[in-house]
């Protein structure tokens, strides 16, 4: 019974430690959660800097990639792991390519603009979209078989930037669009 107690008593401790971690204590011992947190100035005069919003934050990712980084590295648009069709996001650009070709094959986006790409493939078979263009060179996105991914990224300037299929074979029987930038 008294090994319970202390086990019981342990685990207490080691939560409430690691709230005090997470929230940290401020000179007057109130708790204050990381978002709320007094910065100080240069000068060491406490001022509150306000916390950008998840909105904020994914919009400046996005507007530091590059996209005429090479595809897959840390400075390129990041595509997204598998997802389901259906949980693609419901601002995306549902586009699905198969033998038979991209559908939609030309869709239009406003430049300089947040567009997330959800690409499917809606065969048994693998394909890898990407832009013609070298100023998106860095958008390229991986689908297997029956798979769906994410992509996105700041739209560039006004234009038309063709897309395709970059497997062999797969540009010549039809597998390729054109984004329109206005």
């Amino acid at each position: 019974m008294e090994q319970n107690n202390s086990k019981i008593w342990i685990a207490i401790g080691v939560i409430a430690a690691i709230i005090l971690i997470y929230f940290g204590i401020t000179g007057s011992g109130k708790l204050v959660a990381p978002s709320e947190k007094n910065n100080s100035d240069a000068n060491g005069n406490g001022t509150t800097i306000p916390q950008k919003s998840e909105a904020e934050l994914k919009m400046e990712e996005l507007v530091s990639k590059k996209l005429n980084a090479i595809p897959g590295s840390p400075e390129a648009p990041k595509q997204s792991n598998p997802i389901s069709k259906e949980s693609a996001s419901k601002e995306a650009i549902k586009i699905s390519v198969s033998s038979s070709g991209f559908l939609p094959a030309v869709f239009t986006v406003n430049s300089g603009t947040p567009v997330t790409l959800a690409i499917t493939s809606a065969d048994a078979k693998t394909h890898v979209f990407k832009f013609d263009s070298s100023a998106l060179s860095g958008i390229a996105v991986g689908i297997g078989p029956n798979e769906t991914r994410e992509i996105p990224f700041i739209t560039p300037a006004r234009g038309e930037y063709a897309f395709y299929c970059d497997v062999p074979g797969h540009k010549g029987r039809g597998e390729a669009g054109t984004m329109v930038v206005q």
